[in-house]
């Protein structure tokens, strides 16, 4: 009788890396989905609680701060997220992270393409800077407005400065010819 060529071993160590491989897919696509609910709710109670949970965060991250109330649904976590994002980071424009964070989700669980990753990944990370950008350039204008102050973000706001010291006025038509180019190359 022929003795077979066929090993076992080697065949059952592939099937193992597969289905781990597959585990960590599905693990990392429920946190995405996971994380992509909690953004966005966070980031919508920052809009109705985010006044009220100021003096929590004010406080700083501290033992004593845990033991507060926070008014944001998602509790002290959601409070500091939603302040860091919005208010510390890139404002309003984050919200663009969760189409993206539901794309990815999408992709990993149920191995379906709703969008392709590389265009919404483009279109996310300029939406944001682009967003928060311009409304910073807006408070520049308008400095006492209650919606830019608090919507527009420190790092657009500090990107405004930084393109209004280098450029002046001219920075708007800038920020509206990257705008035009990025529709042009991103849509066609």
């Amino acid at each position: 009788m022929v003795d077979s060529s066929y090993n076992n071993d080697y065949y059952e160590e592939e099937g193992s890396k597969n289905s781990i491989i597959k585990k960590i897919k599905i693990s990392l696509g429920a946190i995405c989905l996971t994380l992509s609910f909690i953004i966005l709710l966070s980031l919508l109670s920052y809009f109705f609680t985010g006044k009220a949970d100021q003096s929590l965060i004010d406080s700083g991250l501290s033992f004593s701060a845990l033991g507060e109330e926070s008014r944001n649904w998602l509790g002290i976590f959601g409070a500091f997220l939603s302040h860091y994002l919005i208010f510390v980071s890139f404002g309003i424009s984050s919200f663009l992270l969760v189409p993206l964070l539901v794309v990815i989700s999408i992709r990993l669980l149920f191995k379906t393409i709703i969008y392709p990753l590389s265009k919404i990944s483009i279109f996310t990370f300029f939406g944001i800077i682009w967003i928060s950008s311009i409304l910073g350039f807006f408070l520049n204008l308008f400095p006492e407005n209650y919606f830019l102050v608090n919507y527009t973000g420190g790092i657009g706001y500090n990107l405004s400065l930084f393109l209004n010291n280098l450029l002046g006025v001219s920075s708007i038509i800038i920020l509206l010819l990257l705008l035009f180019l990025f529709i042009v190359f991103f849509y066609n």
